[in-house]
Protein backbone atom coordinates (compact mmCIF):
# COMPACT_ATOMS: atom_id res chain seq x y z
CA UNK A 1 0.00 0.00 0.00
CA UNK A 2 2.60 2.53 0.99
CA UNK A 3 4.33 1.94 -2.45
CA UNK A 4 1.07 2.77 -4.72
CA UNK A 5 1.12 5.69 -2.46
CA UNK A 6 4.80 6.99 -3.07
CA UNK A 7 4.41 5.61 -6.81
CA UNK A 8 1.43 8.39 -6.97
CA UNK A 9 2.91 11.26 -5.47
CA UNK A 10 6.05 10.49 -7.70
CA UNK A 11 3.54 10.51 -10.54
CA UNK A 12 1.94 13.83 -9.39
CA UNK A 13 5.65 15.40 -8.86
CA UNK A 14 7.03 14.52 -12.47
CA UNK A 15 3.51 15.65 -14.48
CA UNK A 16 4.13 19.12 -12.19
CA UNK A 17 7.35 19.24 -13.11
CA UNK A 18 6.46 18.67 -16.69
CA UNK A 19 3.72 21.28 -16.69
CA UNK A 20 6.15 23.77 -15.27
CA UNK A 21 9.30 23.12 -18.02
CA UNK A 22 6.14 23.34 -21.00
CA UNK A 23 5.72 26.35 -19.62
CA UNK A 24 9.07 28.47 -19.07
CA UNK A 25 9.89 26.59 -22.80
CA UNK A 26 6.67 28.23 -23.90
CA UNK A 27 7.42 31.71 -22.67
CA UNK A 28 10.35 31.35 -23.81
CA UNK A 29 10.26 29.92 -27.28
CA UNK A 30 6.95 32.57 -28.35
CA UNK A 31 7.27 36.52 -27.06
CA UNK A 32 5.16 37.84 -29.25
CA UNK A 33 3.15 39.81 -26.81
CA UNK A 34 1.96 39.73 -23.00
CA UNK A 35 -1.38 38.39 -23.88
CA UNK A 36 -0.15 35.24 -25.31
CA UNK A 37 2.46 34.59 -22.43
CA UNK A 38 -0.79 35.41 -19.88
CA UNK A 39 -2.67 32.79 -22.28
CA UNK A 40 0.12 30.13 -22.23
CA UNK A 41 0.68 30.97 -18.14
CA UNK A 42 -3.40 30.44 -17.44
CA UNK A 43 -3.56 27.09 -19.64
CA UNK A 44 -1.06 25.68 -17.83
CA UNK A 45 -2.33 26.61 -14.83
CA UNK A 46 -5.44 25.09 -15.67
CA UNK A 47 -3.63 21.62 -15.78
CA UNK A 48 -1.25 21.83 -13.06
CA UNK A 49 -3.82 22.48 -10.22
CA UNK A 50 -6.79 20.51 -12.13
CA UNK A 51 -9.16 23.62 -11.83
CA UNK A 52 -11.87 24.82 -13.81
CA UNK A 53 -10.68 27.81 -14.29
CA UNK A 54 -8.24 30.17 -14.04
CA UNK A 55 -8.05 34.01 -13.90
CA UNK A 56 -5.05 36.75 -13.47
CA UNK A 57 -6.73 40.32 -12.53
CA UNK A 58 -4.39 43.19 -12.85
CA UNK A 59 -5.57 46.16 -10.05
CA UNK A 60 -5.40 49.85 -11.17
CA UNK A 61 -2.93 51.97 -9.87
CA UNK A 62 -5.44 54.07 -8.50
CA UNK A 63 -7.38 52.46 -6.71
CA UNK A 64 -7.06 48.69 -5.01
CA UNK A 65 -11.21 48.05 -5.92
CA UNK A 66 -10.69 48.74 -9.69
CA UNK A 67 -9.50 45.74 -11.88
CA UNK A 68 -7.49 47.22 -15.02
CA UNK A 69 -7.65 43.98 -16.95
CA UNK A 70 -9.35 40.36 -15.82
CA UNK A 71 -8.00 38.02 -17.92
CA UNK A 72 -9.47 34.54 -18.28
CA UNK A 73 -9.10 31.12 -19.27
CA UNK A 74 -12.16 28.00 -18.62
CA UNK A 75 -11.27 24.11 -19.10
CA UNK A 76 -13.95 24.22 -21.69
CA UNK A 77 -11.66 26.67 -23.59
CA UNK A 78 -8.79 24.70 -24.01
CA UNK A 79 -11.30 21.89 -25.48
CA UNK A 80 -12.49 23.97 -27.74
CA UNK A 81 -10.59 23.29 -31.59
CA UNK A 82 -9.33 27.02 -32.40
CA UNK A 83 -7.86 26.87 -28.93
CA UNK A 84 -4.51 26.19 -30.91
CA UNK A 85 -4.80 29.09 -33.00
CA UNK A 86 -5.72 31.65 -29.67
CA UNK A 87 -3.44 34.73 -29.36
CA UNK A 88 -4.83 35.76 -26.11
CA UNK A 89 -6.80 34.99 -23.15
CA UNK A 90 -10.83 36.09 -22.97
CA UNK A 91 -10.59 39.58 -21.08
CA UNK A 92 -12.86 41.04 -18.62
CA UNK A 93 -15.12 37.99 -18.31
CA UNK A 94 -15.48 38.39 -14.56
CA UNK A 95 -15.60 35.70 -12.21
CA UNK A 96 -18.56 34.30 -10.87
CA UNK A 97 -18.30 35.71 -7.37
CA UNK A 98 -16.59 38.83 -7.77
CA UNK A 99 -17.31 40.33 -4.64
CA UNK A 100 -14.88 37.80 -2.96
CA UNK A 101 -12.50 38.80 -5.47
CA UNK A 102 -12.58 42.46 -4.66
CA UNK A 103 -12.57 42.05 -1.08
CA UNK A 104 -9.22 40.21 -1.99
CA UNK A 105 -8.34 42.72 -3.74
CA UNK A 106 -8.76 45.23 -1.61
CA UNK A 107 -7.54 43.76 1.68
CA UNK A 108 -4.37 41.68 -0.53
CA UNK A 109 -5.38 38.53 1.37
Amino acid sequence: MKNASDFQTLSLEVTRSQVFLDLARVMFENQTSIEFTVLKILANLLVLIECERAQILLLSNDSSSIFRKVYDLDDKDIMNEDFDTMMRPFENRFPNISSITGLVAAVGE
